[in-house]
């Protein structure tokens, strides 16, 4: 009998991960998962700023100026972000950082990308550019290199929330800008931008401590 994998159980149980999603609640979760994975680099002041944007295209973006996710070889030939987008972290690997911010912070980015309809993430690491993608947590887009020219520092994440899942899709600006200044807290100095471009008109929150 095949057992399933991390991905299987979050998609089989995602109140367990993200509360309820039926009220709406589950996708800014799903929001606050990706920041925080960039909260954990802010902490020792590796990153200063974090955009969270709201394109007309129903995905939300998650930036930061920090050093980039480790895509090194880890276990079982997979690379650290490979890892983190995969799998879930055993308890014992869970760090101060997470009982600061509510959860799991080493979880952020499986939770995330298991309950979206597509996730791909950018990371700049020393210098050089990386890509991959997934839908529906299954890896589409193997880890590749890429053009880094037009590329600025940090890492970007850019997910669509499973329709299948949530029975609401839509972002309330007060409500996810509340939550984001208690993650902004966490980090002396932080600077955390709102985009939102969902409208014709495009409008910008700064929350910063």
């Amino acid at each position: 009998m095949r057992s399933r994998t991390d991905i299987e159980m979050i998609r089989l149980r995602p109140g367990m991960y993200v509360g309820p999603s039926s009220d709406g609640f589950g996708i800014y979760q799903l929001v606050f998962e990706v920041v925080a994975n960039s909260i954990v680099e802010c902490w020792p002041n590796l990153c200063t700023q974090i955009e969270v944007k709201l394109t007309q295209e129903n995905s939300i973006v998650v930036l930061d100026d920090g050093p980039g996710i480790d895509v090194e070889l880890r276990d079982a030939n997979r690379t650290h972000l490979e890892r983190l987008m995969t799998q879930l972290i055993p308890s014992k690997d869970v760090d101060r950082m997470s009982i600061l911010l509510g959860f799991r912070t080493l979880d952020s980015l499986v939770v995330t990308n298991a309950l979206s309809e597509n996730c791909e993430v950018e990371t700049l690491r020393k210098k050089r550019c990386y890509f991959i993608r997934y839908e529906r947590g299954i890896c589409t887009e193997p880890l590749v290199e890429i053009d880094s020219a037009d590329r600025g520092p940090g890492t970007r994440v850019e997910f669509v929330p499973d329709t299948k899942i949530f029975a609401r899709d839509s972002i309330e600006l007060d409500v996810l800008g509340r939550r984001l200044l208690e993650f902004a807290k966490l980090g002396t100095g932080t600077k955390v931008k709102v985009t939102d471009a969902r409208g014709s008109r495009i409008s910008q929150t700064i929350i910063s401590v």
